[in-house]
């Protein structure tokens, strides 16, 4: 009997509008993918919290090491999504499971932080003068430019918010990837800008509790995003783990 080839599953690279009530619909389904396996989503998100905050904390030429090293972290996130999603159990180790992906799906993840990055550090520069990388006393500095780091940094991630989705979980390439993240971007903006929204309110609930409230605020971002990927590009079951 001849074997066939494998044949790997097509990619959702096409994407569609949809109605800006969907973002609703994203979080609410998010949160029910959230009690599916609360433990996990706790565990990856403090394993990216302490990740991010121990880059911020070292001198500054880290902070681009660090840009390339915690979205990859954070895949474990997209990949928790996902796994829950197909009724599997998520575990820490799928923090790291990036890591391991194909060369090219890493460097997707990573350009896309990096452009999301430099998007938000260049208007921050813009308004308050100091620029990216520029020592001991760049950053915010008052609670207003605290809050404008917060939202910019949600408003970058935008138009490349999709490629970790393509990329990890579908294989797609850094040009396709970005291309279609794109496409839904410029496709859904109202949408988009309800999602962020929702994404700002959490992020400062998160930061109210001391940073507490965050094992709850980014996996109901990420599984909200991770459901909004599958509407906007109509993707149906939920891709395996590759």
């Amino acid at each position: 009997m001849t074997e066939l080839p494998f044949e790997p599953p097509p990619m959702h690279l096409h994407a569609r509008a949809v109605p800006w009530r969907h973002a609703l619909a994203w979080y609410e389904d998010g949160l029910a993918l959230w009690r599916r396996a609360p433990v996990a989503w706790v565990a990856l998100t403090a394993l990216l919290v302490a990740v991010e905050f121990s880059f911020a904390l070292l001198p500054e030429p880290w902070t681009l090491i660090g840009v390339a090293v915690t979205p990859l972290v954070g895949g474990g996130l997209v990949y928790a999504a996902a796994a829950i999603d197909r009724g599997a159990r998520p575990t820490p180790a799928l923090a790291f499971r990036a890591f391991r992906a194909n060369g090219r799906d890493v460097l997707a993840v990573v350009v896309a932080n990096a452009l999301s990055w430099l998007l938000a550090a260049l208007a921050l520069w813009w308004l308050t003068g100091e620029p990216p990388l520029g020592g001991a006393h760049a950053g915010a500095s008052t609670v207003a430019e605290a809050l404008a780091a917060m939202v910019l940094s949600v408003l970058a991630t935008l138009p490349f918010g999709f490629v970790p989705y393509h990329a990890l979980l579908e294989g797609a390439g850094p040009g396709a990837a970005l291309r279609a993240s794109w496409q839904a971007f410029v496709l859904n903006p109202l949408p988009l800008a309800v999602f962020a929204a929702a994404a700002l309110v959490l992020l400062a609930l998160g930061m109210l509790t001391f940073l507490l409230g965050l094992a709850f605020a980014l996996p109901a971002i990420a599984a909200a995003s991770y459901l909004a990927w599958k509407d906007i590009f109509g993707v149906g079951a939920a891709p395996p783990l590759r």
